[in-house]
C-alpha cells in the first residue's frame, strides 16, 4: 500500500486550528513506503459513488510523512491542503482512491463518534477511535482506544 488514511476527525470541536482560524474537520494520509508518493495521483471523496470528487494538489509526500487535509470547502492556502468539501453528519466514511478511479482506502465515519475524537489506525493498521487526536504523528493510545467495527 503506498498511500493509506491514517487518521480522521469529523467532528474537529476543540482541536487545531487552520489557517482560516476555523477548527474544520481534518483528514490525515500516511505513506508507509521507502518511496515518495505524489499526492495527484490520489483523489479524495466523502461519496461513495463518487471516487474521484477531489484530486490532491501536485506535491510529494516523503516516506514515513504524514500529509493533513483539512476538510474545510475552503481553497488551499500556503503550506496548507483543504479539501473543497466539507463533511456532513450524513457521511458514512471517507475514501482514498487513485487516478484510474479504484478505491485505494477507506474509513468508516459513525455517526455516534463524539466532537473531537478520531478514528484511524494503529501501528497495527487496525481501526480504532482515539480520544486524543494526533494529526501529524503516529496515533497513540492515549486517553481511551477501542476497536472500530466496520
Amino acid at each position: 500500500m503506498r498511500l493509506y488514511i491514517n487518521e480522521v476527525c469529523p467532528k474537529n470541536k476543540y482541536g487545531i486550528v487552520d489557517s482560516y482560524g476555523d477548527r474544520s474537520d481534518w483528514v490525515e494520509l500516511y505513506n508507509p513506503s521507502d518511496m515518495p508518493a505524489y499526492l495527484s495521483d490520489y483523489y479524495l471523496s466523502d461519496d461513495v459513488t463518487d471516487p474521484l470528487k477531489w484530486q490532491l494538489p501536485n506535491a510529494a509526500l516523503m516516506p514515513g510523512s504524514y500529509a493533513l487535509i483539512f476538510l474545510s470547502g475552503n481553497e488551499t492556502i500556503g503550506g496548507e491542503i483543504h479539501a473543497p468539501f466539507k463533511l456532513s453528519s450524513s457521511d458514512s466514511g471517507i475514501w482514498l482512491s487513485c487516478l484510474n478511479g479504484m478505491k485505494q482506502d477507506y474509513l468508516p465515519i459513525p455517526n455516534d463518534l463524539v466532537a473531537n475524537a478520531s478514528i484511524g489506525r494503529n501501528s497495527d493498521l487496525e481501526i480504532r477511535y482515539y480520544a486524543a487526536p494526533t494529526p501529524g504523528e503516529e496515533n497513540t493510545t492515549y486517553g481511551f482506544e477501542r476497536s472500530a467495527s466496520i
